[in-house]
């Protein structure tokens, strides 16, 4: 699921 990883991803970077 890539969509998964990049939703991850955009709020790990939203988170700092």
């Amino acid at each position: 699921m890539w969509y998964f990883s990049w939703i991850l991803g955009v709020g790990l970077a939203c988170s700092f």
